[in-house]
């Protein structure tokens, strides 16, 4: 029976299952990445994993399946290079490689301190790195994409058994490149819908390793030389092409935009369609089990779980939203409008401005005072008319 990621002790319970298909396994670098996409672990969208068999994993959450996936690649690249070791050694090299990333980045991870066990650490080490939806936002809006970008996790852990140089200046450039990729993917759309530019400002501002200003470089400014590792090429190969194929729609300017990509990273033409084609696949088969987001689009979990988060924020706040919002009958008398009518720039500033003092004063809004947060307040905006329709009722006269 599949153990529960979710509980305390899971890792030891995985660590019979993980030795036999993962520390002895006998799959080569390409094989095991190749079945991680087919897994959705490489897309964002674990549906299954490597260690168990098709099937028993259908009643786990994909935070769940994606913890399992994360720990299999952290352990499949150590034991890759160091086969006769014990998995203890790995447990402990994982530990050492996250705490490592805690103290040499300049963004903080807000990883836990030791405990008295080993794997006990490293769940919950884990449990940071996949979190996603609504805990995530609510402890730290900067990891918000965290969960799109988990491969990197593997990649750098690689990198830091190789090379024992400073993994976090890695994962930057890595990141940044992957960042800047997908960005630039998504803006080959010709018409782009409220909800993808959301997406777009999500994702600039949900980094762990680089600032905004530093993921904004036009496409010819891109040095992909920086990554040989084929396997860290093929990565930013497929999630450009996944960003491009999210809508299922192949435009003319997408088509040359993932051309020149794949020229880039010194991909043949048959390279690209392989991957473009990997992702058709994947989509093909796992529709109907992709159910936490619209799977037309695999970034879409991104704006759900922020507009979930938001909705919840609301709701415990209610009292304190109405009491504060009744004091500026023009904010009520904007908010009310918005629901039948679009606001022009000028009201649109109003009402922002004055939400953002509104948040100033409630502590569990202060989400929406950190950087980039204040574009999550169209979502805000959306459901104060529907969970706070007293405040509005009692101040129509005024």
């Amino acid at each position: 029976m599949l153990m529960n990621p979710s509980a305390s002790g899971w890792i030891k319970k995985h660590i019979p299952t993980f030795k036999k298909e993962i520390a002895n396994a006998h799959y080569t670098e390409e094989e095991f990445y190749h079945a991680m996409k087919e897994n959705g672990f490489v897309y964002a969208n674990s549906v299954a994993t490597i260690s168990y068999p098709k099937g028993t994993t259908y009643q786990l959450t994909l935070e769940e399946i994606s913890k399992v996936n994360l720990l299999d690649g952290l352990g499949f690249v150590y034991f890759q290079l160091h086969p006769t070791h014990a998995v203890s050694d790995f447990i402990k090299s994982a530990n050492d490689f996250y705490e490592y990333l805690k103290t040499h980045s300049w963004f903080s991870f807000h990883i836990p301190g030791f405990t008295s066990s080993p794997t006990s650490h490293l769940e919950k080490v884990i449990q940071k790195r996949v979190q996603t939806g609504e805990s995530t936002l609510q402890r730290n809006f900067s990891s918000l994409i965290s969960n799109a970008l988990l491969y990197l996790d593997v990649l750098t852990f690689e990198h830091y058994l190789k090379t024992e140089n400073n993994p976090a200046d890695f994962a930057k450039s890595l990141e940044a490149l992957l960042a800047n990729t997908v960005y630039l993917a998504f803006s080959q759309k010709t018409n782009k819908s409220t909800h993808e530019e959301l997406v777009l400002k999500l994702l600039e501002i949900s980094l762990r390793y680089n600032k905004i200003e530093e993921t904004s470089l036009p496409f010819k400014e891109l040095d992909y030389s920086l990554h040989q590792n084929p396997i860290e090429r093929h990565y930013i190969l497929d999630l450009a092409c996944m960003t491009i194929y999210a809508d299922e729609i192949l435009e003319e300017n997408e088509h040359r935009f993932i051309q020149i990509l794949g020229k880039n990273l010194d991909f043949d033409q048959n390279s690209v369609k392989t991957s473009i084609d990997d992702f058709k696949e994947f989509l093909k088969v796992n529709k109907g089990k992709i159910t936490y987001l619209d799977y037309s689009n695999p970034f879409r979990n991104l704006y759900d779980n922020t507009t979930r988060m938001v909705k919840v924020l609301v709701i415990r706040n209610r009292k304190r939203l109405i009491r504060e919002i009744r004091q500026s009958k023009e904010l009520v008398y904007l908010l009310r409008k918005s629901t039948v009518q679009e606001l022009n720039d000028e009201e649109r500033e109003k009402v922002k401005t004055q939400l953002l003092d509104i948040c100033k004063v409630v502590p569990s809004l202060a989400i929406f005072m950190l950087p980039g947060g204040s574009i999550l307040l169209p979502i805000l905006i959306k459901f104060i008319p529907d969970l706070l329709p007293s405040a509005f009722t009692d101040n129509k006269a005024g």
